[in-house]
């Protein structure tokens, strides 16, 4: 389990375990956000390995879903990024951080 945690506009993360290569609808994520994303909607969390970009769109809090399974082929690093929209056409967004998978 990934628990992604976005402070203003910055994203971390905490793993109970190691990240392990090649499963596929086993490792999950949830997010957690500080209390000025309040009023951002379709919050998206992006996973990108090897220049190739996955989302995962309506994100809602403490709500577990799945990582994507490409982003888990075989050992490397794979960075996570999220963003949201708000009224008046804000939008948050984060840093990138860089999780290892290993074999």
């Amino acid at each position: 389990m990934l628990k992604l945690n976005i402070f203003n506009q910055r994203l971390s993360y905490f793993a109970d375990s190691e990240v392990v290569a090649d499963s596929k609808g086993y490792l999950a994520f949830t997010l957690e956000t500080s209390e000025d994303w309040a009023n951002y909607v379709g919050k998206t969390v992006q996973f990108t390995r090897d220049g190739v970009t996955y989302s995962v769109t309506n994100i809602m809090d403490n709500v577990e879903y799945a990582v994507p399974w490409e982003v888990l082929v075989g050992a490397g690093t794979m960075y996570v990024n999220a963003f949201a929209v708000a009224d008046g056409g804000k939008r948050a967004t984060t840093n990138q951080i860089a999780v290892e998978i290993t074999a």
